[in-house]
């Protein structure tokens, strides 16, 4: 069964973020989080959704394959 909830700790490991990065994003409202008693849970869906809203980046590629710039691509830009 795949978790429903992630602690902070466990938060971070999956989006590959520290603790300081995690809690900045708690405050913009950027990732919500809940408490049940003294503990703090993100609900997978809310990691899933942090995620979605980030912008896409898009690479430009040089012939021969080698990636040579990139740029965020945001909306329909």
């Amino acid at each position: 069964m795949e978790k429903l909830a992630y602690t902070p700790r466990e938060a971070c490991e999956a989006l590959r973020i520290g603790r300081t990065k995690l809690y900045q994003l708690f405050a913009s409202g950027d990732i919500k989080a809940v408490a049940l008693g003294g503990k703090t849970l993100i609900p997978r869906a809310a990691l899933e959704a942090f995620l979605a809203s980030l912008p896409l980046i898009s690479m430009q590629r040089m012939p021969d394959g080698d990636a040579i710039n990139s740029h965020v691509k945001i909306g329909g830009e």
